[in-house]
């Protein structure tokens, strides 16, 4: 019996072309590149009411005004951010409610401020 010295195994491809493969790999990217640029940056548009009357609860209140230059009232009397904060400390034990308000054109990092001052 006579054996072949050199038994030709593959009788199929002998290579993979990989030309499709990286074709679809190239469309996958654009495709994930394209409909990444679609989503737009979060924010909130917000257009707030403004209310023409409106009832405060009388009890223990503590009214708080920013006006728009900057000056601070406390139950209609000037004060600073540092007496705000004391004040507020002061009457933390009783828990009171306080009303904040705010003229039209008063930025939101002076609101902010005041917020913080006394953890409201």
């Amino acid at each position: 019996m006579k054996f072949k010295r050199y038994v030709n195994i593959e009788h199929g491809l002998r290579q993979i072309n990989i030309v499709p493969l990286v074709n679809i790999i190239l469309l996958l990217l654009i495709f994930f590149i394209l409909s990444s640029s679609f989503f737009l940056p979060s924010g909130l548009k917000m257009n707030l009411p403004n209310a023409v009357t409106s009832e405060i609860v009388k009890r223990d209140n503590i009214e708080i005004v920013l006006k728009e230059d900057g000056s601070l009232y406390l139950n209609q009397k000037q004060a600073t951010l540092e007496g705000l904060k004391v004040f507020l400390k002061q009457v933390a034990k009783r828990n009171p409610s306080v009303l904040v308000k705010a003229e039209n054109r008063v930025s939101l990092e002076a609101l902010v401020r005041i917020w913080g001052s006394g953890q409201i």
